[in-house]
């Protein structure tokens, strides 16, 4: 499944892979260095790319780091 780097924003990475079947968002600034991510895929992903969507339609000048912040917030399950 090929994959590509959609968005990059401050910490923040979103890759899409399989065109849109997976997402994966990526935190990068995490204190010992290593990357926390989270994967979506299959209905999840369709819902993600819409909120994503929705996100920056509503906010079109809002800077992709805040969005990809939001979108980080949202999805993150783990503790920091």
């Amino acid at each position: 499944m090929q994959s590509i780097t959609i968005m990059k924003a401050g910490p923040y990475e979103l890759i899409s892979s399989g065109n849109g079947l997976a997402y994966e968002l990526i935190n990068h600034g995490n204190e010992d260095g290593a990357p926390w991510s989270v994967f979506v895929q299959d209905d999840d992903a369709s819902q993600f790319r819409q909120e994503l969507d929705n996100m920056e339609a509503a906010r079109p000048s809002m800077p992709s780091r805040d969005v990809l912040g939001y979108m980080w917030a949202t999805y993150w399950q783990g503790e920091e």
